[in-house]
């Protein structure tokens, strides 16, 4: 995998429904502010919430040890994380969605 791989996301609900957010190292999902993927209007997302990690086979999302439980939704199942991400997948937790909308050099 090359350094220079990209992860778009878009969310699916909240103040910024609809935006996209370009990933191209590893990042915290949280409600703490000022980060690229900070949601601090989610009370209920954790000090992060998950992080989201280029690697060797693709771009991982990692759960770390947070409150609530953060969930990948693929067409027909429901994946446990660790997970290398695939276009389309839905990652949720507490009250925010977001869907893996590219992954691109």
């Amino acid at each position: 995998m090359s350094e220079q791989t990209k992860l778009e996301l878009e969310i699916l609900n909240g103040p910024l429904d609809g935006y996209s957010v370009l990933l191209e190292i590893k990042t915290e999902w949280t409600r703490q502010p000022g980060g690229l993927l900070s949601f601090p209007w989610d009370e209920e997302l954790g000090e992060p919430q998950m992080l989201f990690v280029p690697g060797e086979q693709g771009w991982q999302a990692e759960p770390v040890k947070a409150k609530r439980g953060t969930h990948l939704l693929r067409p027909e199942t429901e994946d446990h994380l660790p997970a290398v991400l695939q276009t389309d997948d839905i990652i949720k937790a507490s009250n925010t969605w977001l869907k893996v909308k590219s992954i691109s050099d």
